[in-house]
């Protein structure tokens, strides 16, 4: 089965313990989110991560989904937004998470970084400020319109 490594890989990412201080897991979780990223790279390419949407295996949509949140192109964008209505609420909400992540990575590196920046801003009118200059720099990027 073309798609039980790419599970594998998503099955290994670690869950929350229990009575585990939330920072220790994000801790956990990014560094193993970093191995995955590099792990599916070295093995799978866009166009695959895509096709195994279509999978019967619920694990292998969410393994993909999550995949291509990390590493897809816009390109994935229609294709990822139709497991929106999947039948499995878990890949459902996986496709909310994974498109999500798909479109603050919509431009490029610097513009992202920003966006990033400017949805952490606690004081509304500095990030208001920060996401105005972004929309100024890059009118198209529609996740700054958001």
């Amino acid at each position: 089965m073309p798609s039980a490594l790419l599970v594998q890989y998503f099955i290994e990412l670690p869950s929350p313990r229990e009575g585990e201080d939330f920072s220790e897991w994000r801790a956990r979780h990014f560094k193993a989110t970093k191995r995955f990223k590099k792990l599916v790279l070295a093995r799978y390419t866009e166009g695959t991560l895509i096709r195994l949407l279509d999978n019967k295996s619920a694990e292998a949509r969410k393994a993909s989904l999550f995949a291509l949140g990390l590493l897809g192109t816009m390109e994935a964008n229609p294709i990822m937004a139709r497991l929106l209505h999947d039948g499995d609420s878990d890949v459902a909400d996986m496709a909310t998470a994974s498109l999500w992540n798909l479109w603050f990575r919509a431009d490029s590196e610097e513009n992202n970084t920003a966006l990033q920046k400017a949805t952490r801003v606690r004081d509304r009118e500095k990030a208001l400020e920060s996401m105005t200059v972004l929309i100024e720099k890059a009118p198209e990027f529609a996740e700054a319109l958001n």
